[in-house]
């Protein structure tokens, strides 16, 4: 019985090629429509270097902020941090309004601090564009020059850590705009 069924629709079980390779020929040739990837647009895999302090990883990001002005930072990976977590000097040299960040009360692994929550425009990672992290900006004091690339980012992923390569691995699988 199963093999009359595989035998009756094996025929058609290479339509869906077909299918994809006609339109990737349309598209490739404009006649149907064209296809960009915008730069909002990530997909697949990411991969960065790392730097390693005992068991803490660090990755170099670039913050997106007002009118699209790019700060380079090194942020500790850390599953414990909601947010991304940045010092509160970094809102002046991203060109946010600080009267638009919500202020709030948070707990660290340090005890309760004030802070500065809002929407960051972007976080890179790579090439890759992050759109739209929560990021929480605490007194530069109480967290130092550095910062923190929290669940606000790496929830969106599956995060492998190659300690041997020295590298951060995240993957989503899917475009996302």
């Amino acid at each position: 019985r199963l093999y009359r069924i595989t035998e009756a629709v094996g025929r058609w079980s290479m339509v869906d090629i077909y299918v994809v390779t006609l339109l990737v020929a349309l598209v490739k040739l404009g006649a149907l429509a064209t296809i960009e990837a915008g730069p909002g647009a990530i997909g697949g895999d990411i991969q960065l270097k790392t730097e390693r302090s005992g068991t803490q990883h660090s990755v170099e990001v670039s913050l997106e902020g007002a009118k699209g002005k790019r700060v380079s930072r090194t942020l500790l990976v850390d599953t414990g941090a909601d947010f991304v977590v940045l010092p509160s000097s970094v809102i002046s040299d991203l060109g946010i309004a600080a009267a638009k960040l919500e202020e709030r009360e948070m707990q660290t692994a340090n005890g309760k601090v004030k802070a500065r929550v809002g929407i960051l425009p972007a976080l890179w990672l790579g090439e890759a564009r992050i759109a739209d992290p929560i990021a929480a900006f605490i007194d530069d004091g109480k967290l130092g020059n550095g910062g923190l690339l929290g669940m606000s980012v790496l929830g969106r992923y599956t995060m492998t850590i190659d300690d041997e390569a020295g590298t951060v691995r995240s993957t989503n699988g899917q475009l996302v705009a």
